[in-house]
């Protein structure tokens, strides 16, 4: 499976800013992609722009969504995803954390997009 990073449009992937949103995001039936970033961080930096990529091979999908986090801005919720370092990417499903991943690796990238194919198939 090819990862596509070469798109010329930007789909923007919207922030959860607090845990009702986030609530309502688990209560859905969609996959949920996660990034938790923060401003500061010069990796989150420079996988961001790669996994808003990445979401647009999703954009017309209703059964996926892409999220971002920023968890200095929203801390109540990456302590209940028990964020220790960023980036930090989790795959949700039915309100559960079906994988993470951390560091800013376009492999992880891959693998997300392998595990988001898998769930669609099910």
């Amino acid at each position: 499976m090819s990862l596509n990073l070469e798109k010329n449009t930007i789909h923007h992937v919207e922030y959860v800013n607090n845990k009702q949103e986030w609530d309502n995001l688990m209560k859905s039936d969609k996959i949920i992609v996660c990034d938790f970033t923060a401003t500061w961080c010069g990796p989150c930096k420079m996988i961001g722009p790669h996994f808003v990529k990445l979401a647009q091979n999703y954009v017309n999908n209703s059964k996926v969504e892409f999220i971002k986090v920023d968890v200095d801005k929203n801390e109540e919720v990456s302590g209940i995803c028990e964020i220790a370092c960023m980036p930090t990417f989790q795959i949700w499903y039915n309100g559960n954390k079906i994988e993470t991943w951390t560091g800013a690796s376009s492999g992880n990238l891959t693998l997300i997009q392998e595990k988001v194919e898998n769930l669609l198939k099910q």
